[in-house]
Protein backbone atom coordinates (compact mmCIF):
# COMPACT_ATOMS: atom_id res chain seq x y z
CA UNK A 1 0.00 0.00 0.00
CA UNK A 2 2.87 2.51 0.36
CA UNK A 3 5.03 1.48 -1.97
CA UNK A 4 1.77 1.51 -4.46
CA UNK A 5 -0.17 4.02 -3.24
CA UNK A 6 1.75 5.99 -0.82
CA UNK A 7 -0.97 5.18 1.74
CA UNK A 8 0.71 6.60 5.15
CA UNK A 9 2.57 3.72 7.48
CA UNK A 10 1.23 5.15 10.76
CA UNK A 11 -2.39 5.56 9.58
CA UNK A 12 -1.50 1.67 8.55
CA UNK A 13 -1.02 1.05 12.14
CA UNK A 14 -3.88 2.73 13.40
CA UNK A 15 -6.57 0.84 10.98
CA UNK A 16 -4.65 -2.21 12.50
CA UNK A 17 -4.89 -1.14 16.17
CA UNK A 18 -8.42 -0.63 15.59
CA UNK A 19 -8.59 -4.79 14.47
CA UNK A 20 -6.22 -5.49 17.38
CA UNK A 21 -3.49 -6.33 14.93
CA UNK A 22 0.10 -4.75 14.70
CA UNK A 23 1.92 -3.71 12.02
CA UNK A 24 5.39 -5.51 11.53
CA UNK A 25 7.48 -2.51 11.14
CA UNK A 26 10.92 -4.41 11.09
CA UNK A 27 9.35 -6.23 7.76
CA UNK A 28 8.47 -2.79 6.64
CA UNK A 29 11.63 -1.60 6.53
CA UNK A 30 13.13 -4.34 5.20
CA UNK A 31 11.07 -4.63 2.01
CA UNK A 32 11.18 -0.63 1.54
CA UNK A 33 15.31 -1.25 1.83
CA UNK A 34 14.66 -3.84 -1.52
CA UNK A 35 12.41 -1.58 -2.91
CA UNK A 36 14.92 0.66 -2.64
CA UNK A 37 17.70 -1.63 -3.78
CA UNK A 38 15.67 -2.59 -6.85
CA UNK A 39 15.15 0.81 -7.96
CA UNK A 40 19.10 1.25 -8.39
CA UNK A 41 19.48 -2.22 -10.18
CA UNK A 42 18.80 -2.25 -13.81
CA UNK A 43 15.34 -1.75 -15.45
CA UNK A 44 15.65 -4.68 -18.23
CA UNK A 45 12.72 -7.67 -17.68
CA UNK A 46 14.86 -10.78 -18.67
CA UNK A 47 13.43 -14.71 -18.49
CA UNK A 48 15.66 -16.89 -17.32
CA UNK A 49 14.76 -20.56 -16.97
CA UNK A 50 17.18 -22.33 -16.92
CA UNK A 51 15.37 -25.40 -15.62
CA UNK A 52 12.65 -25.33 -18.44
CA UNK A 53 11.99 -28.86 -20.10
CA UNK A 54 11.18 -28.05 -23.68
CA UNK A 55 9.17 -30.76 -25.20
CA UNK A 56 8.66 -29.17 -28.56
CA UNK A 57 11.30 -26.86 -30.01
CA UNK A 58 10.67 -25.47 -33.99
CA UNK A 59 14.01 -23.90 -35.15
CA UNK A 60 11.82 -21.57 -37.37
CA UNK A 61 10.52 -18.09 -37.32
CA UNK A 62 8.37 -17.20 -34.39
CA UNK A 63 7.45 -14.75 -32.02
CA UNK A 64 6.24 -11.63 -34.70
CA UNK A 65 4.28 -9.19 -32.53
CA UNK A 66 0.79 -8.60 -33.99
CA UNK A 67 -0.35 -6.79 -30.62
CA UNK A 68 0.11 -2.87 -31.69
CA UNK A 69 -3.02 -3.74 -34.20
CA UNK A 70 -4.89 -6.66 -32.80
CA UNK A 71 -6.14 -7.76 -29.44
CA UNK A 72 -6.24 -11.53 -30.49
CA UNK A 73 -4.42 -13.49 -33.41
CA UNK A 74 -4.52 -17.43 -34.46
CA UNK A 75 -1.31 -18.74 -34.13
CA UNK A 76 0.69 -21.61 -34.22
CA UNK A 77 2.74 -22.64 -31.28
CA UNK A 78 6.09 -23.53 -32.85
CA UNK A 79 7.74 -24.06 -28.85
CA UNK A 80 6.55 -25.35 -25.43
CA UNK A 81 7.88 -26.75 -22.17
CA UNK A 82 7.32 -27.11 -18.68
CA UNK A 83 9.01 -26.39 -14.93
CA UNK A 84 6.95 -27.61 -12.41
CA UNK A 85 3.13 -26.56 -12.83
CA UNK A 86 3.79 -23.64 -15.52
CA UNK A 87 3.56 -24.00 -18.85
CA UNK A 88 6.23 -22.00 -20.79
CA UNK A 89 5.18 -21.16 -24.84
CA UNK A 90 6.59 -19.57 -27.90
CA UNK A 91 4.14 -18.45 -30.68
CA UNK A 92 4.72 -18.19 -34.53
CA UNK A 93 2.84 -14.59 -33.80
CA UNK A 94 1.55 -13.26 -30.60
CA UNK A 95 -0.92 -10.22 -29.99
CA UNK A 96 0.90 -10.91 -26.03
CA UNK A 97 3.12 -7.41 -25.52
CA UNK A 98 6.39 -8.55 -23.50
CA UNK A 99 7.73 -6.82 -20.63
CA UNK A 100 9.89 -4.08 -21.65
CA UNK A 101 10.41 -0.16 -21.30
CA UNK A 102 9.32 -0.81 -18.15
CA UNK A 103 5.93 -1.85 -19.27
CA UNK A 104 4.39 -4.92 -17.59
CA UNK A 105 3.70 -8.12 -20.17
CA UNK A 106 -0.15 -8.88 -21.36
CA UNK A 107 -2.11 -12.02 -19.79
CA UNK A 108 -4.79 -13.50 -21.64
CA UNK A 109 -5.93 -16.88 -22.78
CA UNK A 110 -4.29 -19.37 -25.25
CA UNK A 111 -6.62 -22.45 -26.17
CA UNK A 112 -7.48 -24.90 -29.00
CA UNK A 113 -10.61 -27.58 -28.94
CA UNK A 114 -7.77 -29.51 -26.94
CA UNK A 115 -6.59 -27.64 -24.03
CA UNK A 116 -6.69 -24.31 -22.83
CA UNK A 117 -3.79 -21.81 -21.16
CA UNK A 118 -4.03 -19.16 -19.43
CA UNK A 119 -1.36 -16.29 -19.82
CA UNK A 120 -0.29 -14.90 -16.55
CA UNK A 121 2.66 -12.76 -17.64
CA UNK A 122 4.96 -12.70 -21.36
CA UNK A 123 8.55 -12.20 -21.10
CA UNK A 124 11.11 -12.00 -23.67
CA UNK A 125 13.69 -14.03 -23.88
CA UNK A 126 16.49 -13.02 -26.91
CA UNK A 127 14.44 -12.77 -29.65
CA UNK A 128 11.41 -14.97 -28.30
CA UNK A 129 8.42 -13.79 -26.60
CA UNK A 130 7.76 -16.70 -23.74
CA UNK A 131 4.35 -16.74 -22.46
CA UNK A 132 4.54 -17.72 -19.24
CA UNK A 133 1.01 -20.19 -18.62
CA UNK A 134 -1.53 -22.22 -16.26
CA UNK A 135 -2.96 -25.54 -17.56
CA UNK A 136 -6.96 -24.78 -16.98
CA UNK A 137 -7.97 -27.27 -19.40
CA UNK A 138 -6.85 -30.55 -21.28
CA UNK A 139 -3.17 -31.67 -22.19
CA UNK A 140 -0.67 -30.01 -25.47
CA UNK A 141 -1.73 -32.38 -28.30
CA UNK A 142 -0.26 -32.78 -31.79
CA UNK A 143 -2.80 -29.73 -32.79
CA UNK A 144 -0.72 -26.36 -31.73
CA UNK A 145 -2.63 -24.17 -33.89
CA UNK A 146 -4.29 -22.03 -31.49
CA UNK A 147 -6.41 -19.00 -30.83
CA UNK A 148 -4.91 -16.19 -28.54
CA UNK A 149 -6.73 -13.30 -26.58
CA UNK A 150 -5.15 -10.54 -24.17
CA UNK A 151 -6.82 -9.26 -21.78
CA UNK A 152 -8.39 -6.42 -23.54
CA UNK A 153 -9.64 -4.37 -20.06
CA UNK A 154 -6.08 -4.77 -18.16
CA UNK A 155 -4.75 -3.45 -21.52
CA UNK A 156 -6.57 -0.64 -21.98
CA UNK A 157 -5.76 0.62 -18.57
CA UNK A 158 -2.00 -0.58 -19.30
CA UNK A 159 -1.95 1.74 -22.39
CA UNK A 160 -3.30 4.75 -20.29
CA UNK A 161 -0.78 4.68 -17.85
CA UNK A 162 1.93 4.33 -20.46
CA UNK A 163 0.59 7.46 -22.80
CA UNK A 164 0.18 9.27 -19.32
CA UNK A 165 4.15 8.13 -18.09
CA UNK A 166 4.98 10.13 -21.66
CA UNK A 167 2.88 13.46 -20.68
CA UNK A 168 4.38 12.82 -16.64
CA UNK A 169 7.81 12.77 -18.34
CA UNK A 170 7.28 15.91 -20.23
CA UNK A 171 5.54 17.87 -17.88
CA UNK A 172 8.26 17.72 -15.18
CA UNK A 173 10.31 19.01 -17.67
CA UNK A 174 8.29 21.74 -18.59
CA UNK A 175 7.16 22.64 -14.48
CA UNK A 176 10.77 21.66 -12.74
CA UNK A 177 13.35 22.32 -16.02
CA UNK A 178 15.32 20.68 -18.82
CA UNK A 179 17.76 18.91 -16.23
CA UNK A 180 14.75 15.87 -15.67
CA UNK A 181 16.03 12.75 -17.44
CA UNK A 182 13.65 9.58 -16.94
CA UNK A 183 15.73 7.00 -14.50
CA UNK A 184 13.24 4.73 -14.53
CA UNK A 185 9.38 3.55 -14.94
CA UNK A 186 7.16 0.85 -14.04
CA UNK A 187 3.76 0.72 -16.20
CA UNK A 188 1.02 -1.33 -14.70
CA UNK A 189 -2.76 -1.50 -15.00
CA UNK A 190 -3.16 -0.01 -11.83
CA UNK A 191 -0.62 2.39 -11.36
CA UNK A 192 2.67 3.90 -13.12
CA UNK A 193 6.08 4.31 -11.11
CA UNK A 194 8.31 7.23 -12.75
CA UNK A 195 11.75 7.54 -11.57
CA UNK A 196 13.58 10.82 -12.81
CA UNK A 197 16.89 12.58 -11.77
CA UNK A 198 16.24 16.11 -9.19
CA UNK A 199 17.64 17.00 -6.32
CA UNK A 200 14.90 17.91 -4.15
CA UNK A 201 11.66 17.02 -3.14
CA UNK A 202 8.61 18.42 -4.89
CA UNK A 203 6.87 20.90 -3.82
CA UNK A 204 2.84 20.76 -3.46
CA UNK A 205 2.95 23.56 -5.71
CA UNK A 206 4.73 21.82 -8.29
CA UNK A 207 2.84 18.53 -7.90
CA UNK A 208 -0.27 20.22 -8.05
CA UNK A 209 1.25 22.21 -11.69
CA UNK A 210 2.60 19.23 -13.14
CA UNK A 211 -1.55 17.79 -12.24
CA UNK A 212 -2.83 20.27 -13.87
CA UNK A 213 -0.55 20.32 -17.06
CA UNK A 214 -1.11 16.69 -17.36
CA UNK A 215 -4.93 17.42 -17.37
CA UNK A 216 -4.78 19.30 -19.44
CA UNK A 217 -3.27 17.93 -22.28
CA UNK A 218 -5.59 14.89 -21.34
CA UNK A 219 -8.25 17.55 -21.65
CA UNK A 220 -6.90 18.34 -25.67
CA UNK A 221 -7.49 15.08 -26.49
CA UNK A 222 -4.48 14.77 -28.36
CA UNK A 223 -3.90 12.51 -30.81
CA UNK A 224 -1.18 9.62 -30.38
CA UNK A 225 1.04 8.78 -33.19
CA UNK A 226 3.47 6.15 -33.64
CA UNK A 227 5.89 5.99 -36.64
CA UNK A 228 8.48 3.58 -37.50
CA UNK A 229 12.04 5.66 -38.14
CA UNK A 230 16.01 5.47 -38.24
CA UNK A 231 17.53 6.48 -34.78
CA UNK A 232 19.25 9.27 -36.51
CA UNK A 233 16.12 10.73 -38.46
CA UNK A 234 14.19 10.39 -34.59
CA UNK A 235 17.30 12.39 -32.89
CA UNK A 236 16.96 15.26 -35.32
CA UNK A 237 13.05 15.02 -34.66
CA UNK A 238 13.98 15.89 -31.24
CA UNK A 239 12.63 12.85 -29.71
CA UNK A 240 13.62 11.91 -26.40
CA UNK A 241 15.65 8.92 -25.54
CA UNK A 242 16.86 6.90 -22.69
CA UNK A 243 20.39 7.31 -21.61
CA UNK A 244 22.14 3.92 -21.95
CA UNK A 245 19.56 2.23 -24.35
CA UNK A 246 20.62 0.21 -27.15
CA UNK A 247 18.74 1.18 -30.12
CA UNK A 248 18.26 -0.46 -33.64
CA UNK A 249 19.11 1.24 -36.80
CA UNK A 250 15.09 1.49 -36.67
CA UNK A 251 13.00 2.70 -34.05
CA UNK A 252 9.55 3.42 -33.15
CA UNK A 253 8.92 7.14 -32.63
CA UNK A 254 5.27 8.04 -30.60
CA UNK A 255 4.21 11.67 -30.62
CA UNK A 256 1.70 13.51 -28.82
CA UNK A 257 0.90 16.42 -30.71
CA UNK A 258 3.30 19.25 -30.19
CA UNK A 259 3.97 18.22 -26.51
CA UNK A 260 5.66 14.87 -26.34
CA UNK A 261 7.89 12.93 -29.02
CA UNK A 262 9.44 9.80 -27.33
CA UNK A 263 11.21 6.56 -28.87
CA UNK A 264 8.81 3.81 -27.17
CA UNK A 265 7.98 0.15 -27.79
CA UNK A 266 5.13 0.30 -25.87
CA UNK A 267 1.39 -0.22 -26.28
CA UNK A 268 -0.44 3.58 -26.25
CA UNK A 269 -4.16 5.18 -26.35
CA UNK A 270 -4.88 6.31 -29.34
CA UNK A 271 -6.00 9.77 -27.89
CA UNK A 272 -5.06 11.11 -24.64
CA UNK A 273 -8.57 11.87 -23.60
CA UNK A 274 -8.94 7.98 -23.15
CA UNK A 275 -6.53 8.66 -20.25
CA UNK A 276 -9.44 10.49 -18.23
CA UNK A 277 -7.91 11.82 -15.66
CA UNK A 278 -5.03 11.92 -13.79
CA UNK A 279 -2.96 12.12 -10.24
CA UNK A 280 0.29 11.52 -8.55
CA UNK A 281 -0.26 10.17 -5.45
CA UNK A 282 3.23 10.15 -4.08
CA UNK A 283 6.82 11.28 -4.31
CA UNK A 284 9.85 9.70 -2.70
CA UNK A 285 14.18 9.90 -2.99
CA UNK A 286 15.01 6.66 -3.98
CA UNK A 287 18.65 7.26 -4.22
CA UNK A 288 21.00 10.23 -4.12
CA UNK A 289 19.56 12.45 -6.76
CA UNK A 290 17.16 10.37 -7.95
CA UNK A 291 13.69 11.03 -6.95
CA UNK A 292 9.83 8.83 -7.58
CA UNK A 293 6.79 9.36 -8.05
CA UNK A 294 3.21 6.95 -7.81
CA UNK A 295 0.37 8.09 -10.14
CA UNK A 296 -3.37 6.67 -10.80
CA UNK A 297 -5.32 7.59 -14.13
CA UNK A 298 -9.05 7.16 -14.73
CA UNK A 299 -11.59 5.34 -12.24
CA UNK A 300 -8.19 3.68 -10.14
CA UNK A 301 -8.48 7.80 -8.90
CA UNK A 302 -12.18 8.08 -7.81
CA UNK A 303 -11.24 4.28 -6.02
CA UNK A 304 -7.80 5.78 -4.32
CA UNK A 305 -10.01 8.99 -3.00
CA UNK A 306 -12.92 6.64 -1.96
CA UNK A 307 -10.31 4.66 0.59
CA UNK A 308 -8.26 7.86 1.59
CA UNK A 309 -11.67 9.54 2.46
CA UNK A 310 -12.27 6.53 4.30
CA UNK A 311 -9.50 5.63 5.82
CA UNK A 312 -9.23 9.84 6.80
CA UNK A 313 -12.61 9.24 7.99
CA UNK A 314 -11.65 6.57 10.53
CA UNK A 315 -8.77 8.77 11.24
CA UNK A 316 -10.60 11.33 12.17
CA UNK A 317 -13.11 9.43 14.48
CA UNK A 318 -10.31 8.18 16.15
CA UNK A 319 -9.00 11.20 17.29
CA UNK A 320 -12.48 12.36 18.01
CA UNK A 321 -12.81 9.33 20.14
CA UNK A 322 -9.88 10.24 22.18
CA UNK A 323 -10.39 13.81 22.33
CA UNK A 324 -13.94 12.50 23.76
CA UNK A 325 -12.02 10.34 26.54
CA UNK A 326 -9.86 12.77 27.33
CA UNK A 327 -12.82 15.34 28.05
CA UNK A 328 -14.62 12.70 29.87
CA UNK A 329 -11.46 11.43 31.80
CA UNK A 330 -11.04 15.52 33.01
CA UNK A 331 -14.55 15.67 34.35
CA UNK A 332 -13.96 12.79 36.31
CA UNK A 333 -10.83 14.09 38.05
CA UNK A 334 -12.78 17.39 38.26
CA UNK A 335 -15.36 15.65 40.14
CA UNK A 336 -13.26 14.04 42.77
CA UNK A 337 -13.19 15.87 45.70
CA UNK A 338 -9.65 15.49 46.73
CA UNK A 339 -9.88 17.71 50.23
CA UNK A 340 -12.94 15.54 51.46
CA UNK A 341 -10.75 12.52 50.75
CA UNK A 342 -7.72 14.34 52.86
CA UNK A 343 -10.66 14.96 55.43
CA UNK A 344 -11.89 11.56 55.44
CA UNK A 345 -8.52 9.63 56.00
CA UNK A 346 -8.60 6.58 57.82
CA UNK A 347 -5.13 6.27 60.56
CA UNK A 348 -3.37 2.36 60.85
CA UNK A 349 -1.18 2.60 63.37
CA UNK A 350 -0.92 6.39 62.99
CA UNK A 351 -0.19 6.14 59.40
CA UNK A 352 -2.68 8.33 57.12
CA UNK A 353 -4.64 5.90 55.06
CA UNK A 354 -6.93 6.48 52.25
CA UNK A 355 -9.00 3.67 50.74
CA UNK A 356 -11.59 5.01 48.10
CA UNK A 357 -13.81 3.83 44.96
CA UNK A 358 -13.62 6.52 42.64
CA UNK A 359 -15.37 6.36 39.08
CA UNK A 360 -12.72 6.69 36.60
CA UNK A 361 -12.59 5.22 32.71
CA UNK A 362 -8.14 4.41 32.93
CA UNK A 363 -5.41 4.09 34.54
CA UNK A 364 -3.77 7.30 32.79
CA UNK A 365 -6.70 8.67 35.06
CA UNK A 366 -5.66 6.67 37.96
CA UNK A 367 -2.28 7.81 37.56
CA UNK A 368 -3.45 11.64 37.62
CA UNK A 369 -5.68 11.38 40.47
CA UNK A 370 -2.48 10.37 42.20
CA UNK A 371 -0.61 12.96 41.20
CA UNK A 372 -3.04 15.37 42.03
CA UNK A 373 -3.58 13.65 45.27
CA UNK A 374 0.06 13.76 46.17
CA UNK A 375 0.22 17.85 45.59
CA UNK A 376 -1.65 17.69 49.07
CA UNK A 377 -1.31 14.59 50.63
CA UNK A 378 2.06 14.55 51.88
CA UNK A 379 2.58 11.37 54.01
CA UNK A 380 0.80 8.47 54.15
CA UNK A 381 -1.14 5.28 51.57
CA UNK A 382 -3.62 5.94 49.66
CA UNK A 383 -4.92 3.02 47.42
CA UNK A 384 -7.97 3.63 44.47
CA UNK A 385 -10.22 1.06 43.49
CA UNK A 386 -12.02 1.70 40.10
CA UNK A 387 -13.78 -0.44 36.76
CA UNK A 388 -12.49 -0.06 33.94
CA UNK A 389 -13.85 -1.72 30.77
CA UNK A 390 -15.61 -3.65 33.28
CA UNK A 391 -12.70 -4.70 34.73
CA UNK A 392 -11.79 -3.65 38.68
CA UNK A 393 -8.40 -1.84 38.77
CA UNK A 394 -6.27 -0.93 41.51
CA UNK A 395 -3.75 1.73 42.44
CA UNK A 396 -1.83 2.30 45.29
CA UNK A 397 0.82 5.34 46.24
CA UNK A 398 3.14 5.38 49.10
CA UNK A 399 4.74 8.51 50.60
CA UNK A 400 8.28 9.16 50.23
CA UNK A 401 8.68 8.96 53.90
CA UNK A 402 6.99 5.85 54.38
CA UNK A 403 9.31 4.28 51.67
CA UNK A 404 12.26 5.19 53.59
CA UNK A 405 10.65 3.04 56.31
CA UNK A 406 10.71 0.12 53.58
CA UNK A 407 6.95 0.14 52.59
CA UNK A 408 6.96 -0.67 48.38
CA UNK A 409 3.32 0.50 46.81
CA UNK A 410 4.25 -2.06 44.45
CA UNK A 411 4.91 -4.89 47.22
CA UNK A 412 1.34 -3.63 48.39
CA UNK A 413 -0.31 -3.74 45.07
CA UNK A 414 1.53 -6.91 44.19
CA UNK A 415 -0.31 -8.50 47.98
CA UNK A 416 -3.30 -6.80 46.86
CA UNK A 417 -3.88 -8.87 43.61
CA UNK A 418 -2.59 -12.38 44.72
CA UNK A 419 -5.11 -12.07 47.80
CA UNK A 420 -7.70 -11.11 44.74
CA UNK A 421 -7.14 -13.54 42.08
CA UNK A 422 -4.91 -10.95 39.68
CA UNK A 423 -1.99 -9.56 38.84
CA UNK A 424 -0.12 -6.23 39.58
CA UNK A 425 2.65 -4.52 40.67
CA UNK A 426 4.89 -1.39 40.10
CA UNK A 427 7.36 1.03 41.93
CA UNK A 428 7.90 2.09 45.36
CA UNK A 429 5.80 5.01 45.23
CA UNK A 430 3.36 4.06 43.11
CA UNK A 431 2.09 0.53 41.95
CA UNK A 432 -1.49 -0.84 39.78
CA UNK A 433 -3.06 -4.17 40.27
CA UNK A 434 -5.58 -5.84 38.32
CA UNK A 435 -8.34 -8.20 40.08
CA UNK A 436 -10.66 -11.01 39.73
CA UNK A 437 -14.10 -9.32 38.43
CA UNK A 438 -16.02 -11.79 40.33
CA UNK A 439 -14.92 -9.33 43.39
CA UNK A 440 -17.12 -6.40 44.16
CA UNK A 441 -15.88 -3.08 44.48
CA UNK A 442 -16.78 -3.81 48.47
CA UNK A 443 -15.07 -6.64 48.65
CA UNK A 444 -11.98 -5.53 47.25
CA UNK A 445 -12.12 -2.23 49.99
CA UNK A 446 -11.92 -4.65 52.42
CA UNK A 447 -9.24 -6.80 51.16
CA UNK A 448 -7.24 -3.87 51.08
CA UNK A 449 -8.00 -2.76 54.44
CA UNK A 450 -6.62 -6.31 55.50
CA UNK A 451 -3.59 -5.90 53.59
CA UNK A 452 -2.53 -3.06 54.30
CA UNK A 453 -2.93 -3.65 58.13
CA UNK A 454 -0.61 -6.49 57.97
CA UNK A 455 1.87 -5.14 56.06
CA UNK A 456 2.19 -2.29 58.17
CA UNK A 457 2.58 -4.08 61.35
CA UNK A 458 5.93 -5.45 59.77
CA UNK A 459 7.55 -2.18 59.63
Amino acid sequence: MYDTYGFPLDLTELMADEQGMNVDKKGFDKEMQKQKDLAKSSQKFTFDRSNVKWMLDNKGSHSEFVGYDSEESKSKIVKWGNEDSQVFVVLDKTPFYAESGGQIGDSGSIENKDFSLKVVDTQKSGDSIIHICDLERGSLSKDLNVDCRIDSSRRKDIKANHSATHLLHQALKDILGSHINQAGSLVGPDYLRFDFTHPNKLAEKDIEAIDLLVNDKIAENISVKTEIKTLEEAKQEGAMALFGEKYGEKVRVLTMGSFSKELCGGTHVSATGEINKFMITQDKAIASGVRRVHALTGQYIGSYLESKMDATSRLQEASDKRELEKKNQSDMLNAIDIDQMIENQKHLDNIPFINEEVALESTDGLKKLNKKLNTKFKSGIAVFSTSINENKTISVSVSKDLIEKSLSAGHLAKCIAEKLGGGGGGKDDFAMAGTSSEFSLDQIQSVIDEIIKNELKKI
